[in-house]
Formats: structure tokens, sequence, C-alpha cells
């Protein structure tokens, strides 16, 4: 039993721990990380080589916002972008999500308050070129 206990607490400690600037978001309590994080532990890439947006993701989101801005109404919806963040559990402890694109009722939004967001979308789109879905699946977003 003591040998099975101490094999553990190597095992924890052997384990470095990945930095929370590393974190993309949270989802269901899984840290999901930026795509290439790894190389930033090991000293290849600075942080910011991985975090910031790719031509590719821009272009995406430009497009769809053009078809949301010419097919939604706008006096009933307001469109939000540039990852928002949203807590989506009513503690708000290490449950948030950064959305791409965010759309909701205007009935709903209030002003601005400089927080994330508390009450939920009606719809939300992501464009994830950034995630490092390898540990939890490509269609973990997918709902």
């Amino acid at each position: 039993m003591a040998v099975a206990q101490k094999s553990l607490e190597k095992k924890k400690k052997g384990r470095k721990k990945i930095p929370d600037y590393l974190v993309y978001e949270i989802l269901d309590n899984k840290k999901i990380y930026y795509r290439d994080y790894k190389k930033v532990l090991s000293g290849e890439l600075p942080p910011e080589a991985i975090m910031g947006s790719s031509d590719l993701h821009v272009w995406i989101i430009d497009l769809i916002l053009q078809v949301l801005y010419k097919n939604l109404n706008l006096n009933k919806f307001k469109v939000l972008v540039g990852e928002v963040g949203y807590f989506y559990t009513p503690s708000r402890s290490k449950k948030w999500l950064n959305l791409d694109i965010a759309i909701i009722s205007r009935e709903k939004l209030k002003k601005p308050q400089g927080t994330y967001l508390k009450i939920p979308p009606e719809v939300v789109i992501e464009v994830d070129t950034k995630a490092d879905l390898s540990e939890i699946g490509e269609e973990y977003y997918i709902a």
C-alpha cells in the first residue's frame, strides 16, 4: 500500500503543470490548450506565436459576418465578435468560453458591463483553428 502511494506521488510530481496562459478554453471541466502549446513549453515558440488569430481564421469569420449582417434582423439581435468571454455556469468558476461570434437577443442584452457575458446567446459560432483538440476529439464542440 505504501509503495503504491509513493509511486502515485512520483507521477504527480513528475508531470509539469501547464501554465494557465496556454489554456484556450475550459469546457465541461476539460482544459483545451492552444494548438502547438507543447512547442511553447519546449521553447521552440514564444506564446504569442500560437495565440493570435491566423488569416484563415479571420477570413472565415468575415465571410460568416457578411452573411449574418445581410440576413439577420439587427433591430432584434446583436452580433458580438472578437472572442467575447462567456461564463456558461452560474458559479462562473473556471468555466468559460471565448466565443468567436455570438448572436444575442437585444431584449436580454443590456448595456455593456465590461465583464464576460453571463446570459446565454441564442447562437454561437466557433471557428477554431487554434484549439488543440487532439486529446478530446475534433467534434467536441458540436452540440
